[in-house]
């Protein structure tokens, strides 16, 4: 259903092509009901996805959803928690305040490396993200620069623990060789099978994984 009291475009409505938001379905156990059609439905959800990840010891993660199923999000709140890690005292309000275990989270700071198809879709996808959820006082190196950027605290470098570092599989798996990583997020399948595995190789050595 489409609610057009909310700022923002977000989809071209289905019955008149304005953009606008859907409205917010409402929980009610573990279905969820449009408070507008009452509608009610199984839904996934971003919470859902992170606590059962948080508490699985898979090396290797998929998240499945069509388009704007808050896939990339989901990853972007998992690659901010691991680079932050689980003794971050707003990462442990964040856990609380969401009923979710940090379980396999990483105690202190980790690299994390996130993947874009192209350096143009890192610009254009990943990046806002990380931006948005990582909060004030973090630097950019190469914001809106089609190459490798690296967000993180003023006097991180590139590969450090507590940076997010953005890398586009049209450059290759050599990218990545020589680099430590507690998890690679692949923002949509780049179907790039010697990225793949030299991004597992990196995250092997500190018990990370890739999403």
């Amino acid at each position: 259903c489409d609610d057009r009291t909310k700022p923002g475009a977000y989809r071209p409505s289905p019955v008149d092509g304005v953009e606008c938001r859907g409205v917010t379905m409402m929980p009610e156990g573990d279905r969820w009901r449009c408070p507008s059609c009452g509608v009610v439905e199984a839904r996934t959800s971003q919470w859902a996805a992170v606590r059962d990840i948080l508490a699985s010891a898979a090396v290797e993660v998929i998240i499945l959803g069509g388009n704007r199923s808050s896939k990339t999000t989901t990853g972007a709140i998992l690659g901010t928690l691991c680079a932050r890690g689980a003794a971050d005292p707003e990462v442990r309000v964040m856990l609380a305040a969401n009923g979710l275990d940090a379980g396999r989270l990483n105690v202190e700071p980790r690299p994390v490396y996130v993947v874009g198809i192209t350096g143009a879709d890192s610009v254009k996808t990943q990046r806002p993200k990380y931006e948005e959820l990582g909060g004030p006082g973090l630097s950019w190196r190469n914001r809106d620069g089609p190459g490798d950027s690296t967000i993180g605290p003023p006097d991180a470098s590139p590969g450090r623990p507590g940076t997010c570092n953005f890398l586009s599989a049209e450059r290759g798996a050599k990218a990545f060789q020589g680099v430590s990583a507690g998890l690679v997020h692949h923002d949509e399948d780049h179907a790039d099978w010697e990225v793949w595995q030299e991004a597992g190789w990196r995250v092997a050595d500190c018990a990370g994984w890739q999403l």
